[in-house]
This record gives C-alpha cells, structure tokens and sequence, in this order.
C-alpha cells in the first residue's frame, strides 16, 4: 500500500465537502446591500446538469434575485 500524495489527500477532502454545501441553507439572509446573481451554465453544463427550474428554485431559496447568461428561450422559466 502506498501513501497518498497531498493532492489525493486533499481532492478527497474537497470531493466529500461538496454535497454539505450544496445542500446546506444559508445561515442569514442576504441584506439585500449587493445584487447578487447567479450564472444559469455553471450548474446547467456540466457534472449533476442541473435543469433551469432547479436553478431558479435554488437561487430563490438562497435570496439571490438573478440568474445570468440566458437565451430569450429561458425567459419564460424566469418569470
């Protein structure tokens, strides 16, 4: 058996963080003092591909108030 390398060591550690973040409701709500937004491809591209809907339910929940870089063809989920 050999020793893991840090880089093992540390990608396995912030593999296993992952699902606590993605999950976890936020501690406070946002002060509404910055517009926040969330850009729709980072979740809807790659890995669990999430649908826009889900995006748009999770950026609510989150008190964030956009989602960004959308096609016209998106704007009725928005609403």
């Amino acid at each position: 058996m050999t020793t893991p390398t840090r880089r093992q060591v540390l990608g396995t550690a912030a593999l296993a963080a992952v699902p606590a973040f993605a999950t976890a409701a936020p501690e406070k709500a946002l002060k509404g003092h910055i517009k926040h937004s969330i850009c729709a491809w980072c979740f809807t591209a790659r890995g669990e591909k999430w649908s826009l809907d889900k995006v748009c339910e999770v950026t609510k929940s989150l008190g964030v108030t956009s989602v960004e870089l959308l096609g016209h063809e998106d704007f009725q989920t928005l609403k």
